[in-house]
């Protein structure tokens, strides 16, 4: 009987070419994952005309993104601190959001359409064991994040850069301030690999 193996060609799942984990996708022909972030819930009128959402609608779209790994932490973040506004507007569950807040809310919907059109690579160092883990954090009035990169080297002037892991948070009232700076490194350490000492 033949060692199988090594074959180079190997089936999963018949002729599934992409699969879905985590609130990803994974384009198996392609090795890279991809968001699926469809916004279901959402009425397909308040997308895709100009009919403003409720307040409820708007809540009910920005919760129900699942990104676990924060690779669309800058897009979804847009969304939370729209979110946080809309809430102290102090309009009703089933109020129409006002002018400005509707703006805000077709450029997010418009943002998580291009979404699904980003490919980032599985693999994040093909053929390298070593590399350095760099980790950035940075707040705003708004908001606080924290985004963690894996650098290789490839040769003596040139090396690659993967995003591998984000975090962002919306400020409370409370961090409107410089303690936003510190709230943001609480952001860094709760990413859990990655070694804070």
């Amino acid at each position: 009987m033949p060692d199988t193996r090594n074959d180079n060609n190997v089936q999963l799942g018949g002729d599934t070419r992409i699969e879905k984990t985590l609130g990803l996708q994974w384009d198996i022909n392609n090795d890279a994952l991809g968001f699926n972030l469809g916004l279901r819930n959402t009425p397909t009128e308040v997308l895709e005309t100009s009919l403003p959402p409720t307040k409820r609608q708007v809540t009910s779209a920005v919760m129900s993104v699942f990104d676990p790994l924060g690779l669309a932490s800058p897009v979804l973040i847009t969304g939370k601190c729209m979110l946080q506004d809309i809430w102290r507007s102090g309009i009703d569950w089933d109020e129409t959001i006002e002018a400005d807040a509707h703006k805000k809310w077709l450029k997010w919907v418009n943002d998580i359409k291009k979404l699904a059109s980003i490919r980032i690579p599985r693999c994040i160092s093909p053929g390298h064991t070593e590399g350095e883990l760099h980790v950035f954090v940075d707040a705003s009035e708004k908001s606080y994040a924290a985004a963690v990169y894996w650098r290789i080297k490839l040769s003596e002037h040139e090396s690659a850069v993967s995003l591998i892991a984000g975090k962002a948070r919306v400020a409370l009232e409370s961090h409107i301030d410089p303690s936003a700076r510190i709230a943001s490194g609480a952001v860094r350490r709760s990413i859990g690999f990655v070694d804070t000492n």
